[in-house]
């Protein structure tokens, strides 16, 4: 389930792990994590490819695609800033 709450960050951006969030309150810290943790960064994401010039994406697909397979795999991975915000 955290998996895919970041391959829904990758399709759909912020709104996709945020409705998912929604729904899916009840689960266990570990999806709770990766999913508030998709939302905090695909909100950074936005302002950083707009400064960017769109440049930026490729290095946010990228984040995307090693938090997947990190939680995949069961790991606590943390985006820069994004995941200490979702600790909290």
């Amino acid at each position: 389930m955290a998996m895919l709450a970041h391959l829904l960050a990758l399709l759909t951006g912020f709104i996709g792990p945020l409705i998912f969030y929604c729904v899916r309150k009840d689960d266990d810290e570990f999806v709770r994590f990766h999913t508030l943790q998709a939302v905090y960064f695909e909100l950074l994401a936005i302002v950083f490819v707009f400064l960017t010039c769109g440049f930026g994406g490729i290095v946010i697909f990228i984040y995307n695609i090693i938090a997947c397979m990190r939680a995949n795999d069961g790991e606590w991975y943390h985006y820069p800033i994004a995941g200490e915000w979702a600790r909290r």
